[in-house]
């Protein structure tokens, strides 16, 4: 639904360009497709579990620039099969990235829910960028 849209947080990681983003919804809302089915699949869950912080198992790139895992000991990223024709469900949390767009080019951590499957892809968040995925959640906290 186009008034979820936050176009706010759609450049919070440099390879998320605004084109890729085409409904953004942040903690609270309801991500709903364009036919109005509930896509809770995404979102849920919001905060990353417990037994993810502090690893990684992710398999597609971040999109900030210069983005590492291992600055802070508790972040993590955690990448799963939704179920939903074949698109993998990624949760960033406390990325340090050197640069993202979001933080106007500077420093910050990166915190988002994206989906993936492959470059150039519409999926119900919007088109998938180069790096195979678009940006669901996002609340980057600059430095």
């Amino acid at each position: 639904m186009k008034s979820l849209v936050l176009g706010a947080l759609a450049s919070v990681l440099s390879a998320c360009a605004p084109a890729e983003v085409d409904a953004v919804a942040s903690e609270g809302q309801a991500l709903l497709s364009s036919d109005g089915r509930d896509l809770a699949w995404i979102l849920d869950p919001v905060d990353m579990p417990p037994g993810h912080i502090g690893t990684s198992n992710c398999v597609y790139a971040f999109g900030g620039r210069g983005c590492n895992l291992g600055a802070h000991p508790d972040s993590g990223c955690w990448e799963r099969d939704t179920g939903h024709d074949g698109w993998i469900r990624q949760q960033i949390y406390k990325v340090h990235c050197d640069g993202l767009n979001a933080c106007g080019g500077g420093p910050g951590d990166a915190y988002a829910i994206r989906i993936c499957r492959g470059p150039g892809e519409s999926s119900p968040c919007g088109q998938t960028g180069p790096n195979g995925c678009a940006v669901c959640q996002a609340s980057p906290v600059c430095d």
